[in-house]
């Protein structure tokens, strides 16, 4: 018996919606340092064409890493199960610093407090 070779991967239009709190835009130093740290850099790549998918309103094949994505809650779904993506990437939870390596553990804060400071002033 033959083995599949090739997954059908369904297509979906994500949706941008305005997050709200201290983040950085999508192809900050930030998103690539820490999140591509915690989460990996498959992920990350899938994250950031989900973002430009969704400014643009174009269809997309599902990213594979999807499930990991709404798990570290830089995605979600709605009641219609669509993916919603946000036009910026939220800073690192406490639960993810911790799993940072130890160079990057320690300037964290720094990049944590730039990113709030720069909400508070807008």
């Amino acid at each position: 018996m033959a083995r599949p070779t090739v997954r059908v991967r369904p297509w979906i239009t994500p949706k941008q919606v305005t997050a709200t709190g201290p983040g950085f835009a999508p192809h900050s130093p930030y998103v690539r340092r820490f999140w591509t740290a915690v989460a990996g850099p498959s992920a990350v790549a899938d994250l950031l064409r989900l973002i430009a998918a969704a400014g643009t309103a174009t269809s997309i094949p599902l990213p594979r890493r999807t499930p990991l994505l709404l798990t570290a809650g830089l995605i979600a779904r709605d009641h219609a199960d669509a993916l919603l993506v946000p036009d910026w990437i939220p800073v690192l939870p406490e639960h993810l610093v911790r799993r940072l390596p130890p160079r990057l553990k320690r300037v964290h804060p720094l990049w944590a407090r730039a990113a709030s400071l720069r909400e508070a002033a807008t």
